[in-house]
């Protein structure tokens, strides 16, 4: 690799592990939700139903950064029984056959949830049910852009690892 991968590369780490940072303190808006509603609940004998879309969003949200995080670090589970057996032209045909997989799977995922998050934001969708106050666009929008981030790391760590035979 020469060194202007490497900078992008490095940047792309960087911004990464920003965004990642700043959203990791979403836990503490789940676990004061999630507090709230238990001693409002069992405490005072009163539900809020408007806690329950917060912790439902915001937990969908914390997932989907969590995921680009371990991506970015190369800590996703790979099944690697097979993988160990193959010789270095194999093993090579396997990266980019996961490759094109996963960028046809994140290019299919990014394509509809764009058009879905902006139907959702042309019509002000909201939750369903007794949640009919809370908005449901938000989330809907963030959804491709975090896959895009995913597919940007799943590219970056393809072409980082492309010589190594892991």
């Amino acid at each position: 690799m020469n060194l202007k991968e490497n900078k992008f590369l490095e940047r792309t780490q960087i911004f990464i592990d920003k965004i990642t940072k700043v959203f990791s303190f979403l836990i503490l808006v789940i676990v004061v939700a999630v507090t709230v509603q238990i001693i409002s609940r069992y405490g005072f004998n009163n539900f809020i139903k408007e806690v329950v879309p917060l912790i439902q969003q915001s937990f969908a949200i914390f997932l989907l950064i969590g995921g680009v995080f371990i991506s970015s670090r190369g800590g996703h589970i790979r099944v690697t029984v097979f993988y160990d057996l193959f010789g270095p032209r194999m093993k090579r045909f396997s990266k980019v056959l996961s490759f094109i997989c996963m960028s046809l799977f994140l290019g299919i995922l990014i394509w509809q949830s764009s058009w879905m998050g902006l139907n959702a934001l042309k019509h002000k969708e909201t939750m369903n049910g007794i949640y009919k106050f809370m908005p449901m666009y938000p989330l809907k929008l963030f959804i491709p852009v975090v896959v895009t981030l995913m597919l940007i790391v799943g590219v970056l760590h393809f072409f980082k690892t492309w010589h190594n035979d892991d």
